[in-house]
């Protein structure tokens, strides 16, 4: 099926196709031994000699045209009858016997109309002598059968244009896309930057906030408060400043969270952290809930783990395998009570452990030994 846009192209025909073509005319020139044979093509309002045997005594040369309406050329009453016209003897015919051809003495005439698949005329196949000529039903069926293979390397020529302006809207559709997705890009850098910004508003506040209090534990609660708007806010510069604002690498966010929780506490210096983290991508959200989780963990280390210690040493590590993430952070501190579990600790933070597992929806354990180690496993 021919798209109804392309009926007023003007259709290319290649080089390969126009030698077929010559050689075709060439042939039927030969096999009926006349002076003539043409493919005549519409171009706008005129008729024109798109392609001429090359045979002894061809009047007609490529590219002569005449104006088609009212012309009364043979071909103009084949395109507008879109039938054959066999004219044996136009000096014999009282209606043919001024037509423009009989001034270069062609005098007989045999044409058939060549249909683009819109049905709408490309032009004509036909051959003309300079004699009476009554031609043989063989010779009608020959240029029948090489008027197909025109119209079949046309309707070809059709398809390919089809295909080549479906692959254009295409292209410009998929441009269009790109650009929407670019600005969405761009829309969502500007959001998570200025997300950052009031966290570090916000952080701000509390800071100024904490200055203004005696009581220890509303100050332990405002630095808890500011730690956990911390870590958000490294999430959002990394959204920030990513190629990709959908997803991010896992190390890079989680190695510089680590630090800079630890760096906020009074005891940093005489801790150690140790690393092993895999690089891969997360989404942000779970990387968000993540955030959070390894913040309360580090938090509470930092607090209780090395008290009245000199020394103490942090390990993180962090893998994906098999669609499964698994987080896990030790201390070789002085570890928490075999009763401890999260899930129905009244502390705050481990209250916000326990949802933020569930909206990962996945476990999370505790190993004692020398010191604690949480593990938290998830799926991609």
């Amino acid at each position: 099926m021919i798209d109804k846009e392309q009926k007023s192209i003007q259709l290319k025909i290649s080089e390969d196709t126009k030698d077929k073509w010559q050689k075709i005319l060439d042939i039927i020139a030969r096999i009926l031994n006349v002076p003539a044979s043409l493919i005549m093509r519409i171009v706008d309002s005129d008729i024109t000699v798109f392609l001429s045997s090359q045979t002894e005594n061809n009047p007609y040369k490529p590219g002569d045209k005449e104006h088609l309406k009212d012309s009364g050329l043979y071909c103009e009453t084949v395109i507008k009858t879109n039938k054959m016209l066999h004219v044996p003897n136009a000096l014999s015919d009282e209606h043919w016997k001024t037509n423009p051809d009989v001034k270069l003495n062609m005098i007989s005439y045999l044409g058939f109309p060549i249909t683009l698949p819109d049905n709408t005329p490309f032009g004509t196949i036909c051959v003309l002598d300079n004699k009476e000529n009554k031609y043989s039903e063989i010779h009608n069926q020959l240029i029948l059968s090489f008027r197909d293979t025109i119209e079949k390397d046309i309707q070809m020529f059709y398809m390919n244009h089809a295909l080549s302006v479906k692959n254009d809207q295409l292209k410009l559709n998929i441009s269009k896309v790109n650009a929407l997705l670019a600005e969405k890009e761009l829309l969502l850098k500007e959001v998570h930057h200025r997300i950052k910004n009031n966290m570090n508003t916000v952080a701000g506040i509390m800071t100024l906030q904490k200055e203004t209090l005696k009581d220890h534990s509303a100050i332990e609660a405002l630095n808890d408060a500011i730690s956990r708007v911390n870590s958000m806010m490294i999430l959002y510069d990394k959204l920030y400043r990513a190629s990709d604002v959908e997803k991010i690498s896992f190390k890079d966010y989680l190695s510089p969270l680590a630090n800079e929780i630890v760096e906020n506490f009074p005891n940093s210096k005489i801790v150690k952290i140790e690393k092993n983290i895999d690089d891969f991508m997360i989404d942000a959200k779970r990387l968000s809930a993540l955030g959070i989780m390894v913040n309360e963990i580090i938090t509470n280390i930092m607090k209780y783990a090395f008290a009245g210690r000199d020394s103490g040493l942090i390990t993180i590590s962090a893998a994906a395998s098999d669609n499964l993430v698994t987080v896990a952070i030790s201390d070789d501190g002085i570890g928490i009570p075999e009763s401890f579990d999260v899930a129905t600790s009244e502390s705050f933070g481990f209250q916000l452990l326990d949802v933020m597992t569930k909206q990962l929806q996945g476990e999370i354990n505790i190993l004692r030994g020398k010191g604690t180690k949480f593990i938290i496993k998830f799926n991609l």
